[in-house]
């Protein structure tokens, strides 16, 4: 087999499972995340799709081929949620609380949508942009939500008061991701 052209790496934030997703060129794409205890590998859960962790390390969610939100329960390997069928989610990432999750939906990824994640629903205003967007990030305290957008320009959402706060000019180009 042909090795991938991009891998990604992840510890959960306790260090006890190792989150792994492969790319591959003209292949489907693949993710595992094993159990990772004294410096050994353990089980392994084989997932459909790229996911991130929960805060408390006890949940890692993403976006689902069928782009829905799968959430699964590390512990048991199970998902115990699937929702926003029919929204077109292409990447999801936690607020640092862990109650919501922060969406970027397709088909052009300039849309962000918030999740209630005991509910299941969209919890404020969709957040629209001209141009698509790379990526997100939360604040530590999960008022603010950041927004990379390929118009080289970062947005900063108070998610409370569901307003834009600030642009940053100078986000200049496209590059490697490490967390």
């Amino acid at each position: 087999d042909p090795a991938p052209g991009w891998v990604t790496l992840r510890f959960s934030p306790d260090g006890q499972w190792l989150y792994a997703d492969y790319r591959w060129d003209g292949r489907r794409d693949a993710a595992a995340v094993w159990e990772f205890r004294d410096g050994k590998l353990g089980r392994k859960i084989d997932l459909e799709h790229f996911c991130v962790f929960s805060p408390d390390s006890r949940l890692i969610a993403g976006a689902k081929p069928d782009g829905s939100i799968g959430v699964y329960e590390l512990a048991s390997g199970r998902q115990i949620k699937h929702f926003g069928k029919g929204k077109g989610v292409s990447n999801v990432l936690f607020q640092p609380a862990g109650r919501e999750l922060a969406a970027i939906l397709r088909p052009d990824r300039r849309t962000i949508a918030v999740f209630d994640l005991e509910t299941e629903k969209e919890i404020v205003p969709r957040l629209v942009h001209d141009q698509p967007v790379v990526d997100v990030a939360w604040s530590g305290d999960g008022r603010l939500l950041a927004a990379a957008s390929e118009d080289q320009r970062i947005y900063v959402y108070d998610r409370v008061q569901s307003r834009l706060q600030s642009v940053l000019e100078g986000h200049c180009a496209l590059g490697n991701i490490i967390k």
